[in-house]
């Protein structure tokens, strides 16, 4: 602060010096705007805030000099000038807090318009021009990220305006391939388009560097994230990451039918949290598409990104919590939440489904019934579901380890007994906590199911024992949301591109291109010639 007040004192002499020699009128109205100066540095505002008036003022005195005005500039013409100065610099900053670049623009209009009125034309678009340039130069190098360093050695990124440790040792440039509008639809995105702000209208950049400490190479570096559907975006970017979206898929497949020749140094990552068979419905060519990194909730994948994990030596409940406590409060059977009545599975879901209603009561949510839990991923939804002893987690695909969230989060964690398919059973039993599932496949039909279940329901000692995992361990939840920290993990792989040059292989010859029963996406067997996946 004491550094800040000196440079603001020094530059009120300078401007008020400077006045003396080109009228009385001017000098009134410097006098005016770097008072206005003073009162933002004590205040507090960075030395950005600072620049900004710098810029405005120099550029205003040496325009009236070079134009030899020396009369006194009209008052509500001088009000107005300062009040769009203030303006903007507000927007600025609120922009390098992650606001809407938008302000500034509208805000530069009223700065040219008024300077105009003001006999600063016609250096008025000259000054707007030399402004933006330092706005959008100061916004991108004075303020960079307060770093902290996690105690388990995983990348950490703070974006406070304090910085801390070391400067970087490399900066690289991360480029994510796709729509600004279909990320913002999903939650699962939301940490990352907060951090988003826009340069132009389908271009969208990371206003300040974010900085990865714990990688295990070089430490600290910088990373500057882009995102756009632009193909001459990827022009000097060091990675780029496609597939957060199916549809962006489309676009990044005929890129490449265009031909257009690729920097053999940038690091191509393709990055999905969906199984294959729900990629290729939705990009049928998507197999074509060459990478270096797969990035997957798959063990085997370069980058993995599990929904969630279990971790043991953490128990979520205590001693003290008796096995009638999982009984207690759960007055509902089995649950089962569907996304769109019109979603398409690649096994009989919906047929088994509607054949074990047959023999067991089950409460559907979704739109496609006359129950609601939404959002879906909410507490409240979570609450509802922990009256329920069972939850029916049957996955849209037969992918091995393709495990979502309705099985950790929806059942596990809010203590209802998840009955299981999607996966084969063995994935299960790698991934999920011990005898903590039903899979499906242990059973000859549906009926033999509803039968265990309420042999179960009547047994409370039977059905206590797929709580014994909390005592032992607990569930961390990994995905959503997707943090932008996350492409932090990709820094030794971009080491070693500039290094060694990794080479790409389609995706169709990824473990998780192949990991799923049904190769054919375009029929479905009947439930009568059906038999589980073991």
């Amino acid at each position: 602060m004491p550094v800040i007040h000196h440079v603001s004192n020094v530059t009120v002499r300078v401007f008020l010096n400077l006045c003396s020699g080109i009228g009385q009128g001017l000098c009134e109205f410097l006098r005016d705007a770097c008072t206005i100066l003073l009162s933002f540095t004590i205040a507090g505002e960075t030395f950005s805030s600072l620049a900004w008036y710098i810029v405005i003022l120099a550029g205003q005195v040496s325009s009236h000099v070079a134009a030899g005005h020396t009369r006194e500039i009209h008052t509500d013409a001088k009000t107005r000038y300062i009040s769009a100065c203030m303006t903007m610099i507000r927007s600025t900053i609120r922009s390098s807090f992650g606001g809407d670049v938008a302000d500034i623009l509208r805000s530069m209009k009223n700065i040219m318009m008024w300077a105009a009125k003001a006999c600063l034309y016609p250096y008025a678009f000259l000054l707007g021009i030399v402004t933006i340039v330092v706005i959008f130069q100061l916004i991108n190098i004075i303020d960079p990220p307060y770093v902290i360093k996690s105690k388990h050695g995983v990348d950490k990124v703070d974006y406070d305006d304090n910085p801390a440790g070391p400067p970087p040792t490399c900066n690289w440039n991360v480029h994510i391939f796709d729509r600004i509008r279909t990320l913002s639809k999903g939650s699962e995105f939301t940490p990352l388009m907060s951090k988003l702000k826009m340069v132009t209208n389908h271009r969208y950049a990371m206003g300040k560097p974010m900085i990865c400490q714990g990688a295990p190479h070089q430490i600290p570096c910088s990373i500057r994230i882009t995102l756009s559907l632009n193909e001459t975006d990827l022009r000097n970017k060091d990675v780029v990451v496609f597939g957060m979206s199916a549809t962006s898929m489309r676009d990044a497949i005929g890129m490449l039918a265009s031909k257009r020749r690729t920097d053999p140094e940038q690091l191509w990552v393709f990055m999905t949290m969906q199984s294959p068979l729900e990629m290729r419905k939705l990009v049928p060519r998507i197999g074509s598409f060459p990478t270096h990194l797969l990035w997957s909730y798959m063990t085997s994948s370069d980058v993995v990104t599990p929904y969630a994990q279990y971790v043991t030596n953490e128990p979520m409940d205590t001693d003290n919590v008796t096995y009638g406590h999982y009984v207690r409060g759960k007055r509902k059977l089995v649950a089962w939440m569907g996304d769109n009545c019109d979603e398409k599975d690649f096994w009989p879901r919906k047929a088994y489904l509607t054949e074990l209603r047959k023999h067991i009561h089950v409460d559907l949510y979704g739109e496609c019934t006359n129950l609601t839990c939404l959002p879906r991923n909410s507490e409240q939804c979570g609450m509802l579901m922990s009256q329920y002893k069972f939850f029916l987690a049957f996955e849209s695909s037969e992918c091995r380890e393709y495990i979502t969230e309705s099985f950790w989060l929806t059942a596990l964690t809010h203590q209802s007994v998840p009955i299981v398919y999607g996966s084969k059973k063995d994935s299960y039993l790698k991934l999920a906590p011990p005898m903590s599932f039903i899979h499906i496949s242990d059973f000859e039909s549906p009926k033999a199911l509803a039968d265990y279940l309420m042999s179960l329901d009547k047994n409370d000692g039977l059905y206590s024992r797929f709580f014994k995992w909390r005592h032992s361990g607990s569930i961390k939840t990994r995905y959503p949301p997707f943090k932008p920290e996350s492409l932090c993990k990709l820094l030794p792989y971009i080491e070693d591109m500039k290094i060694r040059k990794l080479e790409k292989e389609t995706l169709s010859e990824t473990k998780w291109f192949k990991s799923c029963r049904n190769k054919n996406i375009s029929s479905i067997q009947s439930l009568r010639t059906w038999t589980p996946w073991k």
